[in-house]
């Protein structure tokens, strides 16, 4: 379960990081310099905790498989 919330918040972070890019250029055209930034620094703190909740899942997954490996070498899996 914490893997899937992981996943889901990391996609909702990605996909809310590109979108605040997207509206920073939209503003940029529009001449709004100061708000395009302010959404661009927005985009790149969500860009990061992304990062950083797929740094911790692949951690989990990592941890999933070693103990998965470990139990087939010792005979403990089919």
């Amino acid at each position: 379960r914490t893997r899937i919330l992981l996943i889901r918040n990391m996609q909702a972070a990605g996909v809310s990081s590109l979108l605040l890019c997207v509206i920073s250029m939209f503003l940029l055209f529009g001449g709004q310099v100061r708000i395009a930034q302010i959404c661009f620094a927005a985009s790149l703190a969500f860009m990061i905790v992304s990062l950083l909740l797929s740094l911790w899942e692949i951690w989990i997954s990592v941890d999933a498989l070693n103990l998965h490996l470990k139990g087939i070498q010792e005979g403990k899996e089919p």
